[in-house]
Parts: structure tokens; C-alpha cells; sequence
């Protein structure tokens, strides 16, 4: 078969090949196959092949020769494969390279493999190579292997492995060079790495390296390994360490060293430390160095040292530090440092500290500072204490300051010493505090002032106070203060103290104060004054005291003032005296008001003078109260005032006095009130005239009552006027009646009375029958009738029973008429014993001979009585109109009950019964009927 026919048969038809077919192919017709054919091929036909078939397949059809069939070439033709074909192998062949073809392969064959064959590898595969066949490596094919694959080198490798091999290693591929390969590189090996291979070892790498290569490894691959590696490095790699290499580390690179490397650094190595390495080592780091080798840090490295390293220094470590070194301590380092490491100072070492260093030290770390350290610290040092860092002395080391020290402490220092602080402060140390310092205590701090303090500050100190720290003082530090001191308080100091601290107040203090700063004290500090106090106050300072501060004496201060304190006061200031306070107010005192001041006095501080104040007052005191104010007075303050104080009281007066006020007027004051007085009590301050005082009115005092005022007057009122002063009404108050207040004449004074008087009541009352059932009925007065209702001669407009109703009338004249209210049985009636009837019951009552309290066809005069229904409503009894009551009535019952019932302006006051002879039970009412007053009424009344 030609090489032609050869080449056209399937991938399918050559798998029918037999081994003699197989051994029986010529070259060129192998030459011939396709990469199609070639793959089809059975690994048992590939395994039949000789060295001069293989040697026919082109390197492009050996290329596409699969993974299985690699393996299937026999071993003696490995060895007689073309450089060209071995060149061809592919990534994806490789793992079809087994240990022992590749242990065939001769060094040549090794070299032509190519980069992507060499990246295809594995461990064994690397493994499987002699140490000729590293050698023939090229540095690109070395680059290529996988890290994975790197743990194949062994040991014996190594010194095969080339310098150019070496560094051809990526940072990749170092992860994979076992540790026994690390420590078996030489130095000039080791040194051949690039710096990017050293920087990707790891920690376990580095301490496989030999001593010698770490003490030869450049400065550049010193400064490329990462700090995870160089945990690596084992203590007796450290000691070797060049200054060079130890120049180059990091700030990224020194947390990599342990504290055990540290502690080997020696003081020719640490010096070479950047300062920027330095300040990248941790507290554990910085407490790890060697004591010895703390002198050999450089001052660039010490001023290097931050706030978060310095906590680390031990107190051993802190007292091995030069002066140089403590010196070139940062601010932001001092800041760090804890008071044991203060404590740890030296004096010396305290003293040369800058102010600006001062000045960084914390507040928790000063209290390290000791007795001896204080003593050293001068004025500049002194003065850069702030505010933050003064909390932090010790009460024993302020205690040992001396005046020029603490006189030294800034205006913005010295307000932030505790008062503790402030109480160490010797007492001779006080006493020599500037007025800017003492101007600048706190509330706080003059709080924490001991007595002996205060009593050594001067008067000039004391001025310099502020108001807040005046505000701040206790009862026993004023207690404290000099005689002397305070002429010294300025008015706003004064007001400044507090009513707490005033109570130490000595008493031979208050003849020093001034009137200007008496007239300083406030309303709030007034309180605070004890009663000794107020007492000792001189007439002057009393006259001096604000509105604001007498508004809030207390009674038992007042009572304190004598009568030249009181007379000191004006009617301003004593107008704002409380009535809480007044009661204070002693007998002399009273007596010592002047008219101007008691013209002063308010309705609100009224009550607050005693009855026993007002027995005192004179007359012409009393007339000096306002009207406003007596608007306020009480009843019990009215008792107290005597008969001559009363009459002293002016019309204004009397008419500001209220309702509840008035029953205080006892019988001797009404009796010498005048009329007046008596005509300017107004309606509602009449209702307040207790009973016994009406009773005491005289006729011309009750005369002298305004009508209006008369109005008011009480049914219980009413009772009570005395009948000796009845005939005093006149006809304008009579006319002012109520009909509540005219029934309420008792009968005795009705008998007082006159015609005239009567003539002026605005309300009569006769009987009257509920006929229809309905209710009783009446007409206004304005739509009334004439009629004479009280029988007095003078008729009258007067409301009237309606015409569905009736009036029981009794014809006493038997003129067949009813001529006037006389006939009638009400107000209008005259009584057997001359008197007028209280109402229509006591009227009809006469008529009941019999007393069983009904008027019946057993009484001798029911036969007498008649109903009066007016139809045609003029108040004349027209014939017709007239009916014997016995005709169609059985009885009257007496018997009334109070009641309430207006009507048109008439008012029903009392109701009974009355029976008919069918039966049936009516409505008998006595009716106030009204009527209208007019000048001829008036005229016919008195006054």
C-alpha cells in the first residue's frame, strides 16, 4: 500500500491493524499519517512501534499523540526520540511522562522540552530527574515549573541547581522549595534569589537558611522578606545581624521580630534601627530590650517613641535613660507614660524635662511625681501645667510647693485644682496668692477653703473674689471672715452670698456694713439673716434695704426691728411688707407707723396685722388706711378696732369694707356709725350686718341707709331691726322691698308701721281660691286694678286675682261692698287687737272661734264670708260677683305651708286647703300681689 493510500485509510480502518501489520509499516508510510489517524492508533499498536518508526512521525503528529498513548512507547526508543519531537510534547502530554520514561530521557532531550511542558509538571515527574538533567535545565524552563512541583528537587539536586537557575525562581514557585532544599543552598545560592523570591519565604524557610547565609543574605534581601517570615529568624540568626541589615528593616517588616529577638539585639545593633523601625516596635517589643542597650538608643530613635509604645517601657528601662535621651522625649511619648514610669524618674531626670514636656505629661501619670521631684520643678515648669494635668497632683505635693511654685500656676491652672487640693495649700502659701489667682478660684475650690484659710486671706484678696466663689461660701467660712474683710466686699460680692452662708454673720460684723452694701442683699439672701442679725441692724441699714429684700422678711426678723428701724422705712419699702411678715410687727412698732406709711399699706398685707396691731392703732392711723387695703380687712381685724377708730373711718372707707368683714362691727361701733357712714354701705355689704348690729340701728341711722342697700336686707334681717327704729324707713327704702323681704316683717313691727309707710310697699296679701282646679292665676300690676289693699285710703295699681279665681272677702261694714284691703283677709286686715295681719292665715285664724285650726259652719263667722270672683276685673265688687262661701265650701284649713310661686310678678307665699260640699279639695294661697309705686304713693309714705 502506498504512503498515499496509507494516509487516505480512517481512523476506524486502522484500528483493524494486526501486530504484523503493524511491524510491517514502512516509514513513509507512518510519515504519511494525519494527527487524526495518529491518535486513533492503540497504545498496543504505539508500544509495537521501533525507534526508526517513531522517528518517521512528524513532530507536529508526535504533538497530537494523547496522554495514554505516551506511556505506551517503549522505553528503548525514548532515548532515540528527535529533539524536535520531544520539543513538540505538550502541556497536556506531560502527564502521560512517567518516572521511568522520564528517567530514559538524556539530559538533551531534557533541555528541549519546552515552558508549557515544563509547567505541566509534578513532584515525581521532577523527582524522576537525574541531577544531569537539573543541570541541563535552562533558567526559562526553571521558571515554568509549578510551585507544587518543586517539592520533587531533592536534596542531591541542590547542588546542581545554577546561580542563572536560581534566580530565575519567581515568588510563586519559592512557596514550594521544601525546607531540606533551603538549607541546602550554599551561599552564593541563596544569594542568587531575586529580591521578589526572598520576600514570598516563609518563616519556616528563613530558619532553614544556614547561619552563614543569614549573616551573608544582602541588605536588599534583608529588606525584602515580610515580617511574617522573619518570625523565622531563631535568636543566633539575630546576634549575626549586620548594622547594614538591620538599617534596612521596616516599619512593616519589625512586628515579624519576637521579643526573644529583641532581647539579643546589641547596643552596636540597635542603633541601627531607622527611627522609623523604631517606632513600629510594639509595648512587648519595647519592654523586650535589653537594659544595657538602652543608653545606645539614639536620641532620633528616643524622639521617635509614641504614646502607644511608651506604656511598654519598664521602670527599669525608664531609669537607665540618659538626660539626652530624656530630653529628646516627644510630647506625644510623654503623654503615654503612667505614673509608676514618673516615679521611675530621678530627680535629676525631673528637672531637666522642658516646659513644653511638662506640659504633655497626663494627669494620671503625675501623681508619680514625689515629694523631691516637686521641690526641683521651677516656676517655668510650674507654669505649663494645665488645666487637665493640675487634678493629677497629689494633696502632699501641692502641700510642699513653695510660694514662688505655686504663684507660678497659670489663671487657667489654677481654677481646675480640686477643693482638697486647694484645702492642702499651707496657710502661708495662701496668703501670697496673686489677685489674678485668687480672682480665678472656682465655686468648688473656695467650697474646699479651710476657716484657717480664710482667715489669713487679705482684704485685697477678697475683693479680687469673684461673685461665683462669693456665692460659694459656707456660715462657717464667712464666720471666718475679718472684721476688716468686709469693708472689702463690693455691693455684687455682697449679693453674691448665699442666705446658707449668711447666718455667719457675726454681730459685730453688721455695724461694718455699709447701707450701699446693705441695699445689695437680695431677696433670696434675706432669708439666711438670723433674727440677731436683724436686730443688730441700725435704723440706716434698715432704711437701706431693697423692695426685693423686704418683700421677703420673715415675721420673727420684723419683730426683730425697734421702732426707729421702723420709722426708718418708707411707704415704698413698707408697702411691700408681707402679710406673712406683719404679724411680727410689735405694739410699738404699730405705734410707730407713720400716717404716710399706712396710707401705703395693700389689700395683701392687711390681714397680716394682728388684731392686737389695729386695738393699737390711733384713730388717726385707722383713717390712714387706703380703701383698697380695706377691701382685705377681716372681721375679727374690724372687732379689734375700737368705737373712736370706727368713727374715724370715712365714707370711702366704710363702702370698701366687705360683706364678710361687716358682722365684726359689735353693737358699741354700730351705735356710733353716722349716717354717712351707715349711706355708704352698698347692697352687698348690708347682707353682712349681723343681727344684734341691726337691732343696735337707731331710727336715723336706719333712715340713713340708701334704698338699695335697705333692698338687700335678709329675711333674717329684717326680724331683727328694733321697733323703735321702724318708724326711720321711709318710703323710697320701704318701695325697695322684695315680697320675700316684706313677708318677713314680723308682726309686732308690721303694728310699727304707719299708714304711710304701708302706702310705700310695693307688695299686699289677701286670700285667694283656686276655683277651675288649675292653679291660681293673677294679672301683672301693670295690668292690675285700683284698689286700696292695705285699707289706708290711698288705692293703688296693684297686680289682681284673676277672673277664673277668687278672693275670700268678709263685708265688715255690711255696706254689701268691698271697699278696700281691710275686707279682705291679708296684709291689709286690722286685728282684733288693732294690729295689722302678718298675711291672709293670720288674717283668717280670727275667724276660727272654735281653735281647732279650720274655719268651718262652727265658727260664728263662717257664715260671714263670702268669695269674690272679680269678672270684669276693675277691683269694684259688682253685683253678681259676691257669694256666700257656705253655699258650696265645708272649711278652710288653716294649716299653711311656705312656699315660693311667682306669678306675673305676684308671688304665692303661702298655701293651704280648702273643701267644697261635693267633696273635692282646693287651693287657698296667700298671694303677694305687687303693685306699682307712684309719686302720690311716695308722696303719701315718709321721707
Amino acid at each position: 500500500m502506498t504512503p498515499e493510500q496509507f494516509a487516505a485509510l480512517s481512523a476506524k480502518a486502522l484500528l483493524g491493524l494486526e501486530t504484523a501489520d503493524v511491524s510491517a509499516l514502512t516509514v513513509e508510510q507512518l510519515a504519511a499519517l494525519s494527527v487524526k489517524q495518529v491518535t486513533g492508533l492503540p497504545t498496543a499498536d504505539i508500544a509495537l512501534l521501533t525507534s526508526a518508526q517513531i522517528a518517521a512521525l512528524p513532530a507536529a503528529t508526535f504533538a497530537a499523540l494523547t496522554s495514554a498513548q505516551i506511556p505506551a512507547i517503549a522505553l528503548d526508543v525514548i532515548p532515540t526520540l528527535a529533539t524536535a519531537q520531544i520539543a513538540a510534547i505538550t502541556a497536556k502530554q506531560v502527564p502521560g511522562l512517567m518516572f521511568v520514561a522520564l528517567q530514559a530521557m538524556t539530559p538533551e532531550q531534557i533541555a528541549a522540552l519546552s515552558t508549557a511542558a515544563m509547567s505541566a509538571f509534578n513532584l515525581t515527574q521532577l523527582g524522576a530527574l537525574e541531577t544531569t538533567d537539573i543541570a541541563a535545565l535552562t533558567s526559562a524552563q526553571f521558571a515554568a515549573l509549578p510551585s507544587k512541583a518543586l517539592p520533587g528537587l531533592t536534596i542531591d539536586d541542590v547542588p546542581a541547581l545554577t546561580t542563572e537557575q536560581l534566580a530565575a525562581f519567581t515568588a510563586k514557585q519559592v512557596p514550594g522549595l521544601a525546607t531540606e532544599t533551603i538549607a541546602a543552598l550554599s551561599v552564593e545560592q541563596a544569594g542568587a534569589f531575586t529580591d521578589a523570591a526572598v520576600a514570598a519565604m516563609s518563616a519556616a524557610q528563613l530558619t532553614a537558611l544556614e547561619l552563614t547565609n543569614v549573616q551573608t543574605m544582602s541588605v536588599e534581601h534583608f529588606a525584602a522578606l515580610s515580617s511574617k517570615a522573619l518570625v523565622g529568624l531563631e535568636t543566633e540568626d539575630i546576634a549575626v545581624l549586620s548594622a547594614a541589615q538591620i538599617a534596612v528593616l521596616s516599619a512593616k517588616q519589625v512586628p515579624g521580630l519576637e521579643t526573644a529577638d529583641i532581647a539579643v539585639l546589641s547596643s552596636a545593633q540597635f542603633p541601627a534601627l531607622s527611627s522609623a523601625a523604631f517606632a513600629a516596635l510594639s509595648t512587648a517589643q519595647i519592654a523586650a530590650i535589653a537594659v544595657e542597650v538602652i543608653p545606645s538608643i539614639t536620641t532620633a530613635q528616643i524622639a521617635a517613641l509614641t504614646a502607644k509604645q511608651v506604656p511598654g517601657m519598664t521602670t527599669i528601662e525608664i531609669n537607665a535613660l540618659t538626660a539626652d535621651q530624656l530630653v529628646a522625649l516627644s510630647t506625644g511619648a510623654l503623654s503615654g507614660l503612667s505614673s509608676l514610669q514618673i516615679a521611675a524618674f530621678d530627680t535629676a531626670d525631673i528637672s531637666t524635662l522642658t516646659p513644653v514636656q511638662i506640659a504633655a505629661l497626663s494627669s494620671k501619670a503625675l501623681p508619680g511625681l514625689e515629694l523631691d521631684d516637686m521641690a526641683v520643678l521651677t516656676p517655668a515648669q510650674i507654669a505649663a501645667l494645665t488645666a487637665k494635668q493640675v487634678v493629677g497632683l497629689a494633696t502632699d505635693d501641692l502641700a510642699a510647693l513653695l510660694s514662688t511654685q505655686i504663684n507660678a500656676l497659670t489663671t487657667d491652672a489654677f481654677p481646675a485644682l480640686t477643693s482638697a487640693q486647694i484645702a492642702a495649700l499651707p496657710v502661708d502659701i495662701v496668703t501670697t496668692l496673686g489677685s489674678e489667682q485668687i480672682s480665678a478660684l472656682t465655686a468648688k475650690q473656695v467650697a474646699g477653703l479651710t476657716t484657717a484659710q480664710v482667715i489669713a486671706l487679705l482684704p485685697e484678696q477678697i475683693t479680687a473674689l469673684s461673685t461665683a466663689a462669693i456665692a460659694a461660701l459656707n456660715s462657717a467660712q464667712v464666720a471666718a471672715l475679718e472684721t476688716t474683710d468686709f469693708p472689702a466686699l463690693s455691693a455684687l460680692q455682697i449679693a453674691a452670698l448665699s442666705s446658707k452662708a449668711l447666718p455667719g454673720l457675726a454681730l459685730e460684723d453688721i455695724p461694718i456694713i455699709s447701707p450701699l452694701q446693705i441695699a445689695a442683699l437680695t431677696a433670696k439672701q434675706i432669708p439666711g439673716l438670723t433674727t440677731a442679725n436683724t436686730e443688730a441692724l441700725s435704723a440706716e441699714q434698715v432704711g437701706s434695704l431693697s423692695i426685693a429684700a423686704l418683700a421677703v422678711l420673715s415675721s420673727a426678723q420684723l419683730a426683730t426691728l425697734d421702732t426707729a428701724d421702723i420709722a426708718a422705712l418708707s411707704p415704698t419699702q413698707f408697702a411691700v411688707l408681707t402679710s406673712k411678715a406683719l404679724p411680727g410687727l410689735a405694739l410699738d412698732g404699730v405705734a410707730a407707723l407713720s400716717v404716710e406709711q399706712l396710707t401705703a399699706m395693700t389689700a395683701k398685707q392687711l390681714p397680716g396685722l394682728s388684731t392686737e396691731a389695729l386695738t393699737a392703732m390711733t384713730p388717726e392711723q385707722v383713717a390712714a388706711l387706703s380703701s383698697d387695703a380695706l377691701t382685705a380687712l377681716t372681721s375679727a381685724q374690724l372687732t379689734a378696732l375700737e368705737p373712736a377708730d370706727v368713727i374715724a373711718l370715712s365714707t370711702a372707707q366704710i363702702a370698701a369694707l366687705s360683706a364678710k368683714t361687716l358682722p365684726g362691727f359689735e353693737v358699741a361701733d354700730i351705735a356710733v356709725l353716722t349716717g354717712e357712714q351707715l349711706a355708704a354701705l352698698s347692697a352687698k355689704q348690708i347682707v353682712g350686718l349681723a343681727t344684734d348690729d341691726l337691732a343696735a340701728l337707731s331710727s336715723a341711722q336706719i333712715t340713713s341707709l340708701t334704698s338699695t342697700a335697705f333692698a338687700a336686707l335678709t329675711t333674717a334681717q329684717i326680724p331683727a331691726i328694733a321697733l323703735d327704729a321702724l318708724p326711720g324707713l321711709t318710703a323710697l327704702q320701704l318701695a325697695a322691698m322684695t315680697c320675700a323681704a316684706t313677708q318677713s316683717f314680723l308682726p309686732t313691727q308690721v303694728d310699727v308701721l304707719s299708714d304711710e309707710q304701708f302706702a310705700s310697699l310695693n307688695f299686699a296679701t289677701p286670700l285667694a281660691l283656686d276655683l277651675g282646679g288649675d292653679g291660681l292665676q293673677t294679672t301683672p300690676a301693670n295690668h292690675g286694678v285700683i284698689f286700696d289693699l292695705y285699707g289706708i285710703g290711698h288705692p293703688a295699681q296693684v297686680g289682681w286675682i284673676a277672673p277664673s279665681d277668687a278672693l275670700l272677702v268678709m263685708d265688715r261694714n255690711g255696706n254689701g261692698l268691698i271697699d278696700d284691703g281691710r275686707e279682705l283677709f291679708g296684709s291689709g286686715t286690722q286685728l282684733e287687737n288693732g294690729s295689722r295681719a302678718a298675711n291672709g292665715f293670720v288674717a283668717l285664724a280670727e275667724t276660727d272661734s272654735n281653735g281647732d285650726g279650720f274655719v268651718d259652719a262652727l265658727d260664728a263667722a263662717f257664715a260671714e264670708l263670702q268669695i269674690w270672683r272679680d269678672l270684669n276685673q276693675d277691683g269694684i265688687s259688682d253685683v253678681g260677683e259676691l257669694t256666700f262661701a257656705s253655699l258650696t265650701i265645708a272649711q278652710f284649713d288653716l294649716n299653711a305651708s311656705a312656699v315660693e310661686i311667682i306669678d306675673h310678678g305676684n308671688v304665692i307665699g303661702l298655701t293651704s286647703v280648702y273643701d267644697t260640699l261635693d267633696g273635692n279639695t282646693h287651693l287657698l294661697a296667700d298671694v303677694w300681689l305687687a303693685g306699682i309705686v307712684t309719686t302720690s304713693n311716695l308722696d303719701a309714705g315718709i321721707g
